[in-house]
C-alpha cells in the first residue's frame, strides 16, 4: 500500500510503559499470543461511533482512546465520550495523539492543534499547528511532539515550555526536506527518535544525527511508521512498505541490519506499530497480516483468522497492570497474561479433540488425541500421527509403568510404545482387547487394563495376558486405580466405588452420588481415596465414606479430573474452572466433614475451558505443571509461578444523579431540597478481569455498616433526610487485592424551610405557647372552682357561727344569769357559795372561748402568729391540773397562711396534743413550729407510752382522731409523719409545701401579678 493510502488507517505513537510509576505483572514472553488471554471491542458492535486511533492512560488508571469522532475515557466496563464539565470542547473531534502524562495531565493531539486536559482545564498550546502526529515525555518531565503533514518552516520536532511550543527546523541542523514526523519515541538512554518520510533521527543535547535505511535509497514514496527501542540499545525501524532493506530493519551501533530471525522474513511486512513491552518482547504490527510476536528467536502470529478485530494494526500500548492493548481498523483488542494457558491446534497439537494427558518420568507431557500421540517436551509440541508411526488413529488411554514403559491404547488395540516402534499386546486367541479405558499397575508390576465395551478386567505381566475377569455384576466407569495393598478400586457407574480383591467385588455406596460417574482416582500416601466424579469428590478413609462438594463451599460438583501439586494441595479441574484447595485445609475436612473449605478459584476469565475427558483427564509433570484435558484442547497450571495482580485499583465516583438530574463530584456538592431518589455511580480501574471487580461501600450519616455489593457499581438511596453526607466506596482487583483508600464524596442535602433548625425551633416555642395557654385557662378554671368551693365553705362557717351564737351560746347566756340569780340566794360564807362561784368562773371561760371560736368561723383563718398562740394556749391549758410538763417552740418568722392551711394546721395540732395530754401519760410534751422559704413544719413530741404498729396502721376502734388527721393533712397537701413504739413515745411530724401553705405578698408587677390580673387568685380582689 502506498504511503499516503497507508497513513489513513493508522497511527504511529509509541506510549512508553515508564507512562505509570506503579508497577504491574507482565506479560510471558515464553508463550505464544494466543496463549494469553484476548478480548476485542470492535466498531460493528457498537462499542465506537468511529475508528479508533489511539490509546493512553492517565496516573488516575481511566484509559483514553482516540477516535476520529472524538475522545472517549474506558474504564474497563463502559466507553464513555468524554465532556468537559465546564463546557469547554475541543476544537477538534479527530484525534491523532495521546499521552498521559507523569503529572497527571492528559495532552491530546489532533489534526491541527495540541491541547492539555489537567484539573477540569482545557488549555490549547500556542505556536505549533498542523497534526500532530506522536506526543512523548521525556525523563525531566518535558512533552515533545513530532508535527506531521508536509514540511514547512515550522519544524516537524516540538517541545513544550509553559505551555508554548518552541519547534526545530534547519536552523538546529535538522534538514530541509524533512517533510514531517511519521513517529517518535524516546530509547533507554533518554535520546528522542523521530522517523520522517526518509530518514531517521536521533535528537541529543539540542543536535540531530540522521540514519537512512538501506531500503530508501529508491524508495522516496516509503517512509519510517513505527519505532521501538531494544533493551540492548538497537532500535526497531518498521517500514510502511515492503522489500529489500525494508519493512522491518534493525539499527544497532549505527549500523543497519536484517531482522534476525529465521522464522519470520522481515522484509516482506507493511509494518505500521512496533513495541517493545516490559520483557523487551517485541510486537510487531501490520497492514493486513495481524501481530507478530518475536521474543529470544521464537516468533509468533495473531490475526484476524484467530479472533483478532482486524489485521490492520493502528497502534500498540501497555497499561500499568501489564495489558498490552492494541488498536485495529476496526476495534480494540487487548491481551493479558493468564494462570491456565491452553495449548491446542494452533499451538501444535495434531487435533483439538485431546482425550487424555500423561506425564512421564523425563518430562515429556503425552497427549492423547484424535488422529495423533502428541507430546511436549521444554515448550515444544511433537507428534506422532495416523499413518505415520501411530497404529490407528484415536489414541485413547496412556499409562507409564514402573519401568517408565509408556502403553497406549488405541482405537480397540493396547500397544507399547518402546523405541519409537509400537507392539500390539493381544489376548490369547490373537484378538484385540477392546477400547482401552483405563490402565494401572499393582505393586506386584501386574497391569490391570480395563475395556470399554467388554465390562472385563485384563492382567497383564510379560507383555501377555495373564487373566481376564468379568465384570458382569459391576459397571465400571473407565476410572482404576491399585493401593499399597494391592487392592484394585474401580469407578462404578451409578454411584460410588468398588474394591476388588481376592476375586471379590465390594461396592462402597456414597451419599449424595446416585448416577455420578466417577472419572479419576488418587490413591494418597496415608491409604485415603479421592475420587473425582460428577457428584464433587467421593472419598474414602479407613471405612468410612465422605463427600467433598457444594455443601462445603466448592463453585460446582463436577469435577472432570484431579491431581496433587509438589505441595500435595488438591488441584481439580471442574465443570466451572479449576479449583486449588491447600493440603492443611483438607485435613481439617477429614476431621470436620461438614466444615467449609477455603478454596482458590481459576474460572473463564483465568483462561480456563471447562469440559470433560474420556480418559486419563489430569497429571503432573516432572517440572511441576499441571496438565488438564477436557476432551477438546489441553490446559496448564504452574502452581509455583501463579500470576497475581498487585496492583490496587484506582477507584473513583463518576457523577451522583439526583432526582435524575446529574451532577459531577467536585468539591462539596450541594443538593435541592426534597431530593428523594439519588444514585451514585462509581468505578474501579483493573483492565485485566473488571468482571471480577468487587466493590464495597457506606454513606457516612445513613449506613451503619458497610456494603458488599459484588460487582454492582451503582450506589441507590431513597428520601435521605438533609444535612450533610460522606459516601466511601473501596474495591478490589480480579486478585482480591483492595484499595483501601478508595474514593470518597462529600455532598450536602439543602433542606426544605420546615426541615430548618429554627422552624423546628419556631415549632417548639409554638408549641410551648399553646400548651401554656391551655395550661393558664385549666389553671383559670381550677382556681374558680376553689373559689367557688371556698366560698361555698365560708358560707357554711358563718351559718354555723350564727347558730352557735343564736342557740347555743345564748342558751349558755341565759343559763348563766339563772345561776347568777341562784348564787345571790346562797349564804357568802357557805361552801356551796366558793363552788358555785367558781364554777361560774370556769362558764365565763368556755363562754370566752366559744364566743372566739365563732369569730373565728366568721373571720376566716388564723395567721402565721396566732396559729403558734393558739396551740401554745391550748397545750398551756391541756397542762392545768397535770404533772406533765409542757412547751412550745417557733422557729423562723411567722408568715401569714393560707385560710386552709392555717385552720387545718390548728385542727391538727390541736388534736394531737389533746391525744398526747390524754392518753400518753408523758412525763413532757413539745410542741414545735417551723417557718421556712420551703415549707411550715409541725413537730408535736411527747415521752410517753407510745402506740403499738397496729394502731398506727388503724387506729383505736371507735376513735377517729388519727384517721381525722391524716385526712386533713392530704387534704391541704401536706405530709403527716408519725412515729411511735411502745414504752417510747411519740413524735408527728406535719409539712406544708411553702407554695401550700403560704399566702403570696404583694410585689412588683411582673408574670406571676400578670397571670393574677388576667385570671384572678384566691383569697384576692382585682383592683
Amino acid at each position: 500500500m502506498h504511503r499516503l493510502a497507508l497513513f489513513a488507517y493508522r497511527l504511529t505513537v509509541i506510549l512508553l510503559p515508564a507512562l505509570l510509576c506503579v508497577p504491574g505483572f507482565a506479560l510471558n514472553p515464553n508463550r505464544s499470543v494466543s496463549q494469553y488471554s484476548h478480548t476485542a471491542w470492535r466498531m460493528q458492535e457498537g462499542f465506537f461511533t468511529g475508528r479508533a486511533t489511539v490509546v493512553a492512560q492517565t496516573t488516575d488508571g481511566y484509559l483514553w482512546f482516540g477516535t476520529h469522532n472524538g475522545l472517549l475515557r474506558f474504564d474497563g466496563v463502559r466507553f464513555m465520550p468524554w465532556t468537559s464539565p465546564l463546557g469547554t470542547r475541543l476544537p477538534q473531534d479527530d484525534i491523532r495523539s495521546l499521552r498521559g502524562a507523569h503529572d497527571g495531565s492528559l495532552w491530546i493531539g489532533t489534526r491541527d492543534g495540541l491541547f492539555r486536559w489537567k484539573g477540569q482545564k482545557l488549555v490549547h498550546i500556542s505556536g505549533i499547528s498542523g497534526p500532530i502526529i506522536a506526543i512523548v515525555e521525556d525523563r525531566q518531565g518535558d512533552i515533545w511532539v513530532a508535527r506531521g503533514g508536509p514540511g514547512d518552516s515550522q519544524g516537524s520536532l516540538c517541545q513544550i515550555v509553559d505551555d508554548k511550543a518552541q519547534c526545530f527546523n534547519q536552523a538546529n541542523g535538522l534538514p530541509a526536506s524533512l517533510s514531517g514526523g511519521e513517529s517518535l519515541i524516546m530509547d533507554t538512554g533518554g535520546d528522542l527518535w523521530m522517523g520522517a518520510d526518509h530518514l531517521l533521527v536521533r535528537w541529543r543535547g539540542g543536535s540531530p544525527s540522521l540514519y537512512t535505511p538501506p531500503g530508501l535509497d529508491s524508495n522516496s514514496g516509503v517512509g519510517i511508521d513505527a519505532l521501538a527501542s531494544s533493551p540492548d540499545g538497537s532500535m526497531w525501524v518498521g517500514l510502511d512498505e515492503p522489500g529489500h532493506g525494508l519493512g522491518l530493519e534493525r539499527l544497532v551501533d549505527g549500523n543497519w541490519a536484517p531482522f534476525p530471525s529465521t522464522q519470520l522474513d522481515g522484509s516482506k511486512l507493511q509494518v505500521t506499530d512496533l513495541f517493545s513491552d516490559r520483557d523487551g518482547a517485541l510486537w510487531i504490527g501490520t497492514a493486513d497480516q495481524g501481530i507478530y510476536h518475536y521474543y529470544n528467536g521464537k516468533v509468533d502470529q495473531f490475526r484476524r483468522t484467530d479472533g483478532l478485530s482486524s489485521d490492520f494494526i493502528s497502534t500498540f500500548f501497555q497499561d500499568q497492570e501489564g495489558t498490552m492493548w492494541v488498536v485495529t481498523a476496526q476495534g480494540v483488542d487487548s491481551f493479558h497474561d493468564i494462570n491456565v494457558t491452553t495449548w491446542s491446534a494452533r499451538e501444535g497439537l495434531t487435533a483439538d479433540n485431546v482425550a487424555s494427558v500423561v506425564a512421564s518420568h523425563d518430562g515429556t507431557v503425552w497427549i492423547g488425541n484424535a488422529g495423533g500421540l502428541d507430546s511436549i517436551k521444554n515448550g515444544k509440541v511433537s507428534s506422532i500421527r495416523e499413518g505415520k508411526g501411530l497404529p490407528g488413529n484415536q489414541v485413547r488411554s496412556i499409562f507409564e509403568d514402573q519401568k517408565n514403559r509408556l502403553w497406549v491404547g488405541v482405537d480397540n488395540d493396547l500397544t507399547l510404545y518402546q523405541g519409537g516402534h509400537f507392539k500390539k499386546i493381544s489376548r490369547p486367541d490373537g484378538s484385540s482387547l477392546g477400547p482401552v479405558s483405563n490402565i494401572t499397575e499393582d505393586p506386584q508390576q501386574n497391569l490391570w487394563i480395563e475395556s470399554v465395551q467388554n465390562k472385563r478386567l485384563s492382567i497383564i505381566r510379560d507383555l501377555k495376558v495373564q487373566k481376564e475377569i468379568s465384570l458382569s455384576d459391576i459397571d465400571p466407569t473407565r476410572a482404576l486405580a491399585a493401593d499399597a495393598q494391592g487392592n484394585l478400586w474401580l469407578g462404578v457407574r451409578e454411584g460410588g466405588l468398588a474394591r476388588f480383591q481376592n476375586g471379590h467385588a465390594e461396592k462402597i455406596h456414597f451419599p449424595h452420588s446416585m448416577n455420578s460417574r466417577v472419572r479419576q482416582m488418587i490413591i494418597n500416601p496415608d491409604g485415603s481415596i479421592f475420587a473425582a466424579s460428577s457428584s464433587g469428590i467421593l472419598a474414602w478413609k479407613e471405612g468410612r465414606t465422605f463427600v467433598l462438594g457444594t455443601r462445603n463451599g466448592l463453585p460446582c460438583e463436577g469435577i472432570n479430573g484431579m491431581v496433587g501439586d509438589e505441595h500435595s494441595n488438591l488441584w481439580l479441574h471442574a465443570s466451572c474452572g479449576v479449583i486449588e484447595i491447600d493440603q492443611s485445609e483438607l485435613q481439617q475436612w477429614w476431621k470436620h466433614p461438614a466444615n467449609t473449605v477455603q478454596f482458590k478459584f481459576f474460572d473463564m476469565l483465568d483462561g480456563t475451558q471447562p469440559g470433560n475427558a474420556f480418559y486419563e483427564p489430569a497429571a503432573r509433570s516432572k517440572d511441576g505443571l499441571l496438565w488438564f484435558a477436557n476432551g477438546s484442547v489441553l490446559q496448564m497450571v504452574d502452581p509455583s509461578n501463579l500470576i497475581r495482580n498487585p496492583v490496587p485499583p484506582p477507584v473513583h465516583v463518576e457523577e451522583i444523579i439526583a432526582d435524575r438530574k446529574h451532577y459531577s463530584p467536585l468539591g462539596l456538592m450541594r443538593l435541592p431540597p426534597l431530593t428523594r431518589d439519588l444514585e451514585i455511580d462509581y468505578t474501579a480501574l483493573s483492565f485485566v478481569a473488571p468482571q471480577k471487580m468487587r466493590f464495597r461501600y457506606r454513606l457516612d450519616g445513613h449506613d451503619k455498616d458497610w456494603q458488599e455489593v459484588g460487582t454492582r457499581r451503582q450506589a441507590f438511596y431513597s428520601d435521605l433526610s438533609p444535612g450533610n453526607y460522606r459516601f466511601r466506596v473501596l474495591a478490589c482487583n480480579n486478585d482480591g487485592v483492595w484499595n483501601e483508600s478508595g474514593a470518597t464524596l462529600s455532598f450536602f442535602i439543602v433542606p426544605a424551610f420546615y426541615q430548618t433548625s429554627w422552624f423546628h425551633i419556631l415549632c417548639v416555642i409554638a408549641a410551648g405557647s399553646i400548651f401554656c395557654i391551655f395550661y393558664l385557662a385549666h389553671l383559670k378554671r381550677v382556681t374558680r372552682r376553689l373559689q367557688e368551693q371556698l366560698a361555698a365553705r365560708l358560707e357554711e362557717r358563718e351559718r354555723i357561727a350564727r347558730e352557735l351564737h343564736d342557740t347555743l351560746l345564748q342558751g349558755f347566756q341565759g343559763l348563766m344569769l339563772r345561776f347568777q340569780s341562784v348564787l345571790k340566794n346562797i349564804p357568802s360564807e357557805g361552801p356551796a357559795r366558793q363552788m358555785m362561784e367558781s364554777a361560774l368562773d370556769r362558764a365565763d371561760k368556755v363562754l370566752l372561748e366559744g364566743r372566739q371560736r365563732v369569730h373565728d368561723l366568721r373571720e376566716g383563718s388564723i395567721n402565721g402568729d396566732g396559729l403558734w398562740n393558739d396551740l401554745a394556749l391550748w397545750g398551756e391549758e391541756l397542762a392545768l391540773d397535770r404533772s406533765t410538763r409542757f412547751s412550745a417552740t417557733i422557729i423562723g418568722t411567722p408568715q401569714p397562711l393560707t385560710p386552709a392551711a392555717s385552720n387545718e394546721v390548728y385542727q391538727i395540732g390541736r388534736e394531737a396534743l389533746t391525744n398526747a395530754f390524754r392518753h400518753a401519760f408523758a412525763d413532757r410534751i413539745e410542741i414545735e413550729i417551723t417557718y421556712d422559704h420551703l415549707k411550715v413544719r409541725l413537730i408535736i413530741r411527747d415521752d410517753g407510752k407510745g402506740m403499738d404498729n397496729e394502731i398506727l396502721k388503724r387506729g383505736r376502734s371507735g376513735h377517729w382522731g388519727l384517721s381525722g388527721m391524716r385526712e386533713r393533712a392530704q387534704k391541704i397537701g401536706a405530709q403527716l409523719n408519725i412515729w411511735s413504739h411502745g414504752g417510747a413515745g411519740t413524735e408527728i411530724d406535719l409539712s406544708i409545701p411553702a407554695k401550700l401553705a403560704y399566702q403570696r405578698p404583694r410585689k412588683k408587677f411582673g408574670w406571676h401579678e400578670f397571670k393574677q390580673r388576667i385570671m384572678g387568685h384566691p383569697g384576692q380582689e382585682s383592683s
